[in-house]
């Protein structure tokens, strides 16, 4: 049954769209001719003024298409590359929201179709990278990711952060890096514990 009501969802969603197209190139060609009428062109430009507007109306509403069922098409979220040092083994960076820290993430590009924001963060041995704002990143889970040294993301935390790590917010990204063994996860869910491991990876003393 399940898979029933997912057929007949893709169905309406396909239907949907097949309607945005038609309407588009129909409206097009109608406006075509209408104007085709209004200076008095014959029937070969008329047509062709018809045929061009509804190839106008047609692409216009593919884009409609894929603004409205392919979101992460239209509008790609934003994406962090991660310059890691030579050697690192840290399971989980994590990015503290701290007003009083001197680093900022400087995003490159700008908000249009198809286009997203970039930014590259250098991540020290710790893992653990102060920012004065999280900006694009706070709150995020679709974050696209690109590490340094080949690793890939395959997990994501975030939430407001422990206030004795002296940071209002943090977004941690998982990692499944070049290496044989994996660290465990921060205890996310524990205040005091998340404190005291990003006290300790900070230090250099966390494992």
């Amino acid at each position: 049954m399940g898979g029933d009501g997912m057929g007949a969802l893709a169905a309406v969603i396909l239907g949907a769209m097949i309607l945005i197209l038609l309407a588009g190139f129909g409206i097009g060609f109608v406006l075509g001719r209408v104007i085709a009428g209004r200076f008095g062109w014959q029937s070969g430009k008329r047509t062709l003024a018809a045929l061009g507007m509804g190839a106008t109306g047609l692409c216009i509403g593919a884009l409609i298409v894929i603004a409205t069922f392919f979101e992460s098409t239209w509008s790609p979220p934003p994406m962090i590359r991660f310059d890691v040092p030579p050697g690192f083994a840290t399971h989980w960076v994590i990015l503290l929201e701290d007003r009083t820290a001197s680093a900022t993430i400087a995003w490159r590009g700008m908000e249009l179709p198809f286009s997203g924001k970039s930014a590259a963060i250098r991540v020290p041995r710790s893992g653990v990278v102060r920012v004065r704002d999280l900006g694009e990143i706070a709150g995020r889970g679709d974050i696209r990711t690109h590490w340094s040294d080949g690793a890939r993301s395959i997990g994501f935390a975030g939430g407001p952060a422990p206030k004795a790590s002296g940071a209002t917010f943090y977004s941690a990204f998982d990692r499944d890096g070049p290496r044989a063994a994996r660290s465990e996860a921060p205890p996310f869910g524990d205040e005091a514990a998340l404190a005291a491991y990003v006290a300790a990876r900070e230090r250099g003393s966390a494992p």
